[in-house]
């Protein structure tokens, strides 16, 4: 068994993040263009905070290259059982599926999420 190469882990985390932060500044902007619904300003009216500032941009940005990086880590540690391919990649993504419903299940328990708003999500 080999061991989990960390450097390609960094490396393909951001790239991925970099690919998905593109895909995701395309097509939302495509749906608010079309539509006019944007995903900030839903958050803004829902919660009533504003997504803006520094500091926020920052941690929003870490905090999404890490979870990238945790992505790339969990295909590499279910390589050796599943291969690498297809396979591996959709219990990779159930995998952290699971891990958000959780996460989202307990949010919604302590009041932070309301219950409606989760539903619809």
């Amino acid at each position: 068994m080999e061991k989990i190469n960390i450097t390609r882990v960094i490396s393909g985390g951001l790239l991925a993040g970099i690919v998905f932060i593109i895909t995701e500044f395309l097509i939302e902007n495509f749906v608010g263009l079309v539509f006019g619904i944007y995903e900030y300003r839903m958050y803004e009216q829902t919660f009533n905070v504003s997504l803006s500032g520094t500091r926020y941009h920052i941690v929003n940005l870490v905090n999404f290259f890490l979870i990238c990086m945790l992505i790339i880590w969990i295909y590499a540690a279910l390589q050796p059982r599943f291969g690498s391919g297809v396979k591996n990649s959709i219990i990779t993504s159930l995998v952290f599926l699971l891990l958000i419903l959780l996460i989202n299940v307990n949010l919604v328990n302590q009041g932070i999420f309301p219950l409606k708003l989760s539903l619809i999500c």
